[in-house]
């Protein structure tokens, strides 16, 4: 150890022209060069500030201000709160790496932007025919699932052989069971514009499937009606139904091809009396017939339905026509008459009534234009 002497001169004025002066010795202890280290250079330190938006959805790591080493490599994580997920860093840092590295070549502030997590809702138990038969094609449709960010969502349906179907945006499906049996369909959706978030499995709708041979070919002439009179303009109407559905309806008249039946009319009665037989609510047939163009007397009628198998059932029935001399009638003198003291039952109660009726070029038949009750 050495010692290092420092003179010091102190000037002291006291009074005119009076100097004094003092001289002081100091003494320092001063380290060997050659056996001691120097002294280390006081650490620069930098402010590292982070901060989360929306407030409340998260935390980061380290948290608020905190002081950090210069040139040090500080890691900085975010951890959302449940339904959050952290969307990208704004400020000193960039992207969505987490957690990500910074380093302090100056103070730095750093702000992790969380997002809500998407979700798409569960669709409720899809909708469609729970009863029905072998290779037809029944159509279903998945409930409503949306994403809670609003994305457009697509839909498939989990058959029950462990297949799915194809990925849409249609809630309708066509589907066919291959055999009798008991089936369960279920419904799932997806977000279109982010494929990795899908919802949960519907819960099951139960189909059963009977055997074919249970359902025939059915089908009822209800106009005309065995045995009974006609004239003028009516209607020529009944219902068919078949398991594959009714591919046509023909008319014959004294064994004379007519003309085809339109089909496809509704029959709320039929689909109440057969709700088992596919599409029997569209299981009326009509056509406008003039019984006026036949001869007076007797006729047969054959409807035939024939089904897409090409199995066919005839409907029958025998009427009678009563005519005037011509085809067409255009007028009859007096126009209106009045019917007295006619008995009618209706609902199991008779009453009389006085009934007018009219001629109706339209229909070429009488028709009721009043009734009034005794």
């Amino acid at each position: 150890m050495r010692n290092f002497y420092v003179t010091s001169i102190f000037r002291v004025l006291g009074g005119p022209c009076l100097l004094l002066a003092a001289f002081i010795s100091l003494s320092f202890p001063v380290s060997d060069a050659k056996s001691d280290p120097p002294l280390p250079l006081p650490l620069t330190q930098f402010t590292l500030t982070t901060s989360v938006f929306p407030e409340g959805t998260g935390i980061v790591t380290p948290p608020g201000t905190t002081w950090q080493n210069a040139d040090e490599v500080v890691l900085v994580s975010a951890t959302p709160n449940p339904g959050y997920q952290l969307g990208y860093w704004v400020g000193d840092l960039s992207g969505s790496l987490n957690p990500s590295m910074i380093t302090m070549t100056g103070p730095k502030a750093v702000t992790a932007v969380f997002v809500p997590v998407e979700t798409v809702s569960t669709p409720s138990t899809p909708s469609g025919p729970t009863r029905g038969f072998p290779n037809i094609a029944y159509t279903y449709t998945a409930g409503v699932s949306t994403s809670n960010l609003g994305h457009p969502v697509q839909y498939r349906f989990a058959l029950p052989d462990g297949t799915y179907t194809l990925w849409s945006v249609s809630r309708n499906v066509d589907v066919s069971w291959p055999s009798p049996g008991t089936y369960a369909l279920r419904a799932q959706a997806r977000c279109e514009a982010d494929h990795s978030v899908v919802s949960p499995l519907s819960n099951a709708l139960t189909i059963a499937i009977e055997p074919p041979d249970n359902y025939p070919l059915i089908g009822f002439l209800e106009s005309p009606a065995n045995g009974q009179t006609y004239s003028g303009i009516s209607t020529i109407y009944g219902w068919g139904l078949d398991l594959k559905g009714i591919a046509k309806v023909q008319l014959s008249i004294d064994g004379q091809f007519i003309a085809e039946i339109p089909y496809g009319g509704p029959r709320a009665d039929v689909e109440a009396a057969y709700p088992n037989y596919p599409n029997s609510l569209r299981s009326g047939f009509a056509m406008v017939w003039n019984y006026s163009i036949l001869p007076e007397g007797m006729h047969p009628m054959i409807v035939r339905l024939h089904n897409q198998d090409g199995q066919t059932l005839d409907l029958k029935a025998t009427f009678h026509v009563k005519r005037f001399h011509g085809e067409y009638v255009n007028q009859v003198a007096p126009g209106t008459d009045w019917l007295y003291d006619k008995s009618v039952t209706a609902d199991g109660v008779p009453r009389l009534y006085d009934i007018q009726i009219e001629w109706s070029e339209a229909i070429q038949g009488f028709q009721i234009i009043d009734i009034v009750p005794k």
